[in-house]
């Protein structure tokens, strides 16, 4: 049921992004898509709640921020939902590896 709500705001995006419905040039086609499918993950993460371990509530926060920003017209939002992802995502990335300070002890190499 959370999935979707991103699911439901999709067709909402073609009113928004004209792109969508092959409207434009070739590189501004590409680029609806490529917003539309980022928005649309960005926005089932946020509401899930996970990506490669659970989210904290900030995180989910940032990223439905970051989602919503991408289905927003003009691409003042969209270097906003860049901002906002980018250091978000890789942050929790970062969290979900495994330390390797006792690495050596298994064997195994950086």
């Amino acid at each position: 049921m959370k999935l979707a709500v991103a699911g439901y705001l999709f067709p909402f995006f073609f009113l928004f992004k004209p792109g969508l419905a092959l409207l434009g040039s070739p590189l501004h086609i590409t680029f609806s898509i490529l917003e539309g499918t980022s928005a649309t993950i960005l926005i089932a993460m946020a509401i899930e709640g996970y990506f490669i371990r659970p989210m904290n509530i900030l995180e989910r926060v940032a990223l439905l921020v970051g989602g919503l920003s991408l289905f927003a017209p003009g691409w003042e939002t969209d270097i906003l939902a860049i901002r906002v992802v980018t250091p978000v995502l890789y942050f929790h990335w970062r969290r979900s590896r495994k330390p390797s300070g006792t690495a050596w002890m298994r064997g195994e190499s950086n």
